[in-house]
């Protein structure tokens, strides 16, 4: 009887396995990125529909909605991931640039200083709140975060130039630096014509190679 129960355990625990290795091709085969942007858009849509528990799944998913500009529900599936790991940093990051790209500056605001309540170093989002007040010129606000940046990296070059807009001192010290950079800044980003799908589908084949699986 005990040998008969040890072989029924033995052969569940070989199907469990065998069902695992299935399901992880099957979400790989899904969010591997296909020809095209649609259809790799497709896929990962039917990667969340199948695994929406899966944090591979969850994050490709949001970042695609990003990229093809739905914010909306880009917030919402890296809010679904966040439910189960609240200070997962990339589905907070992605989560914060959904937000700024469609406006929602206090909860993008939010999301940030949440971040830094765990992670007081994290000079990537004192830079990332520093330079955005800096672009709304809210000087005290700019100077704090940059300021604390130099706690940390006393050399940031990032952090002296918005502290030079301010400041009489760091000016003097980024003016050599800031003559040299170049007219279209090191800063440009490029914008996804949210309307323009076709063109949005084009700009993310070519941004998402083909051997490529955002995990």
């Amino acid at each position: 009887m005990k040998r008969l129960y040890c072989l029924s355990l033995f052969f569940t625990l070989l199907l469990t396995t065998a069902c695992t290795s299935l399901d992880n091709v099957s979400v790989e085969s899904l969010l591997y990125a296909k020809e095209t942007g649609e259809e790799s858009f497709a896929s990962t849509q039917e990667a969340y529909l199948l695994y929406p528990d899966d944090e591979r799944v969850l994050y490709n998913y949001a970042y695609m909605l990003l990229y093809y500009g739905r914010y909306d529900d880009a917030v919402r599936i890296c809010d679904e991931a966040l439910s189960a790991s609240p200070r997962s940093l990339r589905f907070l990051y992605l989560k914060a640039e959904a937000l700024k790209d469609e406006g929602r500056h206090q909860s993008f605001i939010s999301t940030l200083e949440y971040i830094l309540s765990f992670d007081a170093a994290n000079t990537d989002v004192m830079l990332e709140l520093a330079g955005y007040y800096d672009t709304f010129f809210k000087k005290d606000e700019a100077v704090r975060y940059a300021s604390e940046v130099l706690e940390f990296e006393p050399e940031n070059k990032e952090a002296m130039m918005i502290l030079a807009h301010y400041d009489e001192y760091f000016a003097s010290i980024a003016g050599e630096e800031k003559e040299e950079k170049p007219a279209d800044g090191k800063y440009g980003k490029r914008r996804i014509p949210e309307l323009d799908m076709a063109q949005a589908a084009d700009l993310f084949s070519a941004y998402y190679s083909k051997e490529e699986i955002l995990i």
